[in-house]
């Protein structure tokens, strides 16, 4: 992954993108076996809060 600008003094930035395509591919897995797991009209879980606030917390 590559980040430009055209603002002046602007210095572009290389990203390797397999380390954050990793760490998304795992959560995915994480989250659709847990909402797998769902019964009834549920949305949600503890399991499910505690992943998506594990991931914002990395922000």
């Amino acid at each position: 992954m590559a980040l430009t600008s055209n603002q002046p003094g602007f210095i572009p930035l290389l990203i390797n993108g397999r380390p954050l395509k990793s760490i998304n591919q795992f959560y995915n897995k994480r989250s659709s076996r847990l909402q797998s797991q769902l019964t009834g009209n549920r949305k949600t879980s503890p399991r499910m809060s505690a992943l998506n606030s594990l991931d914002r917390s990395e922000s």
